[in-house]
């Protein structure tokens, strides 16, 4: 019975020892429990707290489920230990009352486990649920009849059921319990984070299994993430204002410095450490005493705004001005503890306030210089104070508020409704607010100045509406400019009247210029540096068939337009083409074109008038002249024609009788024939002949036959030059090529003729000067060029007759025809009397090409 009573106590002593760890468990979760204030803390801390109250509940729940089994051991050994008999009624109530204390155990901790925030489980070694709390299958919905026999395989993706396992053998495998923070998903597939507890545990049998206990962390989690997030939001915003901060543990040397409060200071993260030192010493010596004694009266007794300016030195020993504000926070005891605060960098705003104020200065000195009035009202307080320059202008006495009616009373009546009226506009808020008026006031002294009055009125926004608030305005004495604008006006009418007078004067002198310029028949037109006419007299409008207003401000090109056939330099432009700048002191031979597009002839010669910036061209008709000339050139031809006939007809035939008369005598003579002697003269035997040779007769007929035959062919040749062409259609493909002939036979250069196809010329005096612009192009290269080689081709197709001239010398010279150049321009004379045009090319890579086209059936120009 002892034996009973003793089991008896010990059951009870075990049963109140786990019950005492249990309620120490709940207990420890209930303080530790991280409450709504703590969840503002940091992040880390919380964490820190449930880890600390959460493994200590365990160790707490492991120390109870150790003392349930020693319990339960010592009350076994009792029993067996016991040698009293005892009846088997005693047994068995014995054993009841055990199983009693048992279940009142397991109850007790199945109702603890269920109704805390842990969830409980338990895995065999293959990793199958035994063992799930309550709590564990209202959180993922399921019973645990779903759980039992299942693994994480099951009911988790893949890879979390591997992470899982991982976890759990490694538990088993080191025997020792050990902390995971897992990531889970809900039924509803909500993500959640748990803190979980796993040990090994092994039962009688020696079968293995791992436990966990977890606590839900996923409000802590989201509070942690949100806190961080926050913090880089911050941190970002700190970083873009360049906000330093600083947190300052009282009573201690350390000070942590963020690291744009360094970076104001151009310093890197690692560059400042953490203590008092660094901020006392960089801090100005003129501003440290100032800024430490606001600190020991801030900390003596705190104020709600706490803020110093002073200087600080850069890394580049510059130094910056930083503002500083900063609040304290204090222990239960009311004792300061922490001082945390920013710095702001205002040096810039520093430079702006000594800017500005130097700029106060200046203008205040520049009103002083250029007596500049100021004033400054209240418009609904009904109050103006004038600054010292105005009051001396208008006579009164300083630092005195007046109200607005009384700026009034110093304008003249004539100006009053005016500057009435201006201000009125001013202060309507539908208007600007800008009111400039000038008037005239009048001094104590009976003195009247012109004043220029500048004001600016200021609005706000009431309830009520918008209305006039501040007025701000300037006072310039302008009485010095009004008189020197009086003295203008009078000088401005005396000059004026002298312009009127020199511009009538100007205009008869331009109108008699005008009429000399009109009386002139030839056509005058200046034109400026650009090209663009300027100014024709009436002989232009006449010649060109347009009229004054048409031509001015047309370009010159318009009405001589660079044509192809006009003289042109080595790059193939012409002289119009390269600007009038080149053509001022030389006349040129240039084809005009009237408005309705015929062309014409004209000479044009022009003179540069330098200070007027203008070319004046004046170009004269060549119509007629063109005409005379052609009806002198047939009359010419026709007249070399007729001499060269007579010349071939008479004087050649009677040189050729002649030439055969001599042939005859010289053959009846003979080679032996003498002179006669004087003596024996059959004649005149008496008179002694003269002595004319002393040739013998049969040398004397010889040398005269010889000249007489000389004298045929120069005949002949001037009959030939004097008619170069055969007067039939294709003579002048006779004539090149009897004048290549000659010239192979008279030099050493290689002429050659190209004429491919037979050119048919109607037009014997077209003819003809085409044959001596091809005469004179080849003496040229032979008399100047030096060529080696020259190729006359001729060709001809529906539209025109082309000749051509190339040969390979040293070309010709590109300046403007000078009174030397007789021989272009002789080819360009022969060009323009036949319609033909005429164009002077470098050849590559030397050489001169000279062609002239000549169109089909193109009748004389004039």
């Amino acid at each position: 019975m002892n034996q009973a009573m003793t089991t008896s106590k010990k059951f009870r002593l075990g049963l109140g020892t786990m019950l005492v760890l249990l309620g120490l468990c709940a207990l420890t979760l209930l303080v530790r429990w991280p409450s709504t204030e703590s969840l503002n803390a940091d992040p880390s801390m919380i964490l820190r707290d449930t880890q600390f109250s959460f493994g200590l509940a365990l160790v707490l729940l492991v120390a109870a489920g150790a003392s349930a089994g020693v319990t339960s051991v010592v009350i076994s050994r009792s029993l067996v230990a016991s040698h009293q008999p005892m009846s088997e009624d005693s047994n068995a109530r014995e054993r009841r009352a055990a199983e009693e204390n048992f279940r009142a155990t397991e109850r007790q901790l199945r109702a603890f486990l269920e109704n805390s925030e842990v969830c409980g489980w338990m895995k065999d070694e293959e990793g199958r649920y035994v063992f799930l709390t309550k709590n564990h299958q209202r959180h993922f919905g399921m019973g645990f009849d779903d759980w039992l026999g299942k693994t994480d395989y099951d009911f988790r993706p893949h890879a979390v059921a591997d992470r899982f396992r991982f976890d759990d053998q490694a538990v088993l495998t080191s025997n020792r319990p050990s902390e995971f923070l897992e990531e889970i998903r809900t039924a509803e597939g909500k993500q959640s984070w748990w803190l979980c507890h796993k040990f090994p545990y092994q039962d009688e049998s020696g079968k293995r299994f791992v436990g966990g206990l977890s606590v839900n962390l996923t409000q802590q989690k989201r509070i942690e993430d949100e806190l961080r997030d926050s913090e880089r939001r911050l941190s970002l915003v700190i970083h873009g204002v360049n906000v330093g901060l600083f947190d300052w543990e009282i009573g201690g040397d350390t000070v942590r410095y963020s690291r744009e409060w360094k970076s104001q200071l151009g310093y890197a993260d690692d560059e400042i450490g953490d203590r008092f030192e660094e901020w006392q010493s960089r801090v100005h010596p003129d501003d440290l005493e100032p800024a430490l004694a606001k600190v020991r009266s801030y900390l003596e007794s705190p104020w709600p705004d706490y803020e110093v300016e002073f200087r600080m030195r850069h890394k580049n020993g510059s130094w910056r001005w930083i503002l500083a504000r900063a609040v304290m926070t204090k222990d239960p005891t009311g004792k300061p503890v922490r001082m945390i605060g920013i710095h702001l960098d205002i040096t810039a705003r520093k430079e702006v306030e000594e800017s500005l104020r130097e700029s106060e200065g200046q203008l205040r000195l520049a009103n002083e210089a250029a007596n500049l009035g100021t004033y400054f009202g209240d418009i609904e307080a009904d109050c103006v104070r004038y600054s010292p320059e105005l009051c001396a202008m208008l006579g009164v006495k300083t630092g005195i508020d007046r109200k607005l009616e009384n700026g009034f009373q110093f304008v003249q009546p004539e100006d009053l409704p005016r500057l009435r009226a201006d201000f009125a506009a001013a202060i309507n808020p539908a208007g600007d607010g800008r009111q400039r008026t000038e008037v005239r006031v009048a001094r104590p002294n009976g003195e009247v100045r012109w004043l220029l009055t500048s004001a600016q009125v200021e609005f706000r926004d009431t309830p009520a509406g918008r209305i006039p608030w501040r007025l701000v305005g300037a006072c310039l004495d302008i009485t010095e400019r009004k008189r020197i604008e009086v003295s203008l006006r009078q000088l401005n009418d005396t000059l004026e009247e002298s312009v009127a007078d020199r511009t009538r004067v100007l205009y008869a002198k331009q109108e008699r210029l005008q009429a000399v310029l009109n009386s002139d028949f030839n056509a005058m037109v200046t034109v400026d540096r650009q090209g663009l006419v300027e100014s024709v007299n009436l002989a232009a409008v006449k010649m060109f068939g347009d009229s004054v207003e048409g031509m001015i401000g047309q370009h010159f090109n318009r009405f001589v337009p660079p044509l192809e056939g006009q003289m042109q330099d080595g790059t193939g432009r012409s002289y119009l083409e390269m600007g009038l700048a080149r053509m001022p002191g030389y006349s040129l031979e240039v084809v005009a074109r009237r408005k309705d597009g015929s062309t014409f002839p004209a000479d044009l010669a022009v003179s540069d008038i330098t200070h007027l910036g203008l070319y004046c061209g004046i170009l004269r008709d060549l119509s007629e002249h063109k005409r005379l000339e052609r009806e002198v050139a047939e009359a010419t031809a026709y007249e070399q024609r007729r001499i060269g006939q007579d010349l071939h007809d008479s004087v050649g035939q009677q040189l050729t009788a002649m030439s055969m008369l001599a042939q005859d005598i010289v053959e009846s003579l003979g080679p032996d024939a003498r002179i006669f002697d004087s003596g024996s003269h059959p004649l005149n035997s008496s008179t002694p002949a003269p002595k004319l040779s002393h040739l013998s007769p049969f040398e004397l007929a010889e040398r005269l036959r010889r000249d007489l035959q000389k004298a045929l062919e120069e005949v002949r040749s001037i009959s030939r030059n004097l008619n170069p062409v055969p007067t039939d259609s294709q003579g002048l493909m006779v004539a090149l090529d009897d004048l290549v002939e000659r010239m192979r036979l008279q030099s050493r250069v290689i002429c050659t003729f190209d004429c491919a196809f037979p050119v048919v010329i109607e037009d014997n005096v077209a003819a003809t000067h085409l044959f001596h612009i091809a005469q004179e192009a080849l003496s040229n290269a032979l008399r100047h060029a030096h060529a080696r080689e020259v190729c006359i081709s001729l060709r001809q197709d529906d539209l025109q007759i082309a000749l051509r001239i190339q040969d390979d010398g040293v070309g010709v010279s590109w300046s403007l025809p000078q009174s030397d150049g007789i021989g272009l321009r002789i080819m360009k004379s022969r060009a323009d009397t036949i319609g033909a045009t005429l164009t002077i090319d470098r050849a590559q890579p030397n050489g001169t090409i000279v062609t002239c086209h000549l169109p089909n059936g193109t009748k004389p120009r004039g």
